[in-house]
């Protein structure tokens, strides 16, 4: 569109896709989760636009009922280690485990 701006760090593009799996015998869960983002552009102080590349993140685990009311989750995040300098993903891939009571 005529006089139209882009927003600035927004992608033109993004998609998140999850996928989940449950073995009803042992009521473990896997999972994994991806986020794709098309280029962003962001701005200067002289107005001119600067090209962030696009990305694309991995996050796979695992959750497992341990009793009837606590639940242990293992996920590795950031797998293929993708680093933004300026804007992220932040670097390093890590690795989380959440304990979860619930009565």
């Amino acid at each position: 569109n005529s006089g139209a701006e882009r927003l600035v760090l927004q992608p033109e593009h993004s998609a998140n896709f999850n996928v989940r799996y449950r073995f009803a015998q042992t009521d473990t869960v896997l999972f994994s989760q991806a986020t794709l983002s098309s280029n962003r552009y962001d701005r200067d102080e002289a107005g001119q636009d600067i090209l962030i590349p696009g990305y694309f993140l991995m996050r796979a685990g695992v959750t497992q009922n341990l009793f009837d009311h606590a639940e242990l989750t293992v996920a590795a995040e950031n797998i293929l280690d993708v680093y933004g300098p300026v804007y992220g993903p932040k670097p390093g891939r890590t690795v989380s485990a959440n304990l979860r009571a619930f009565f």
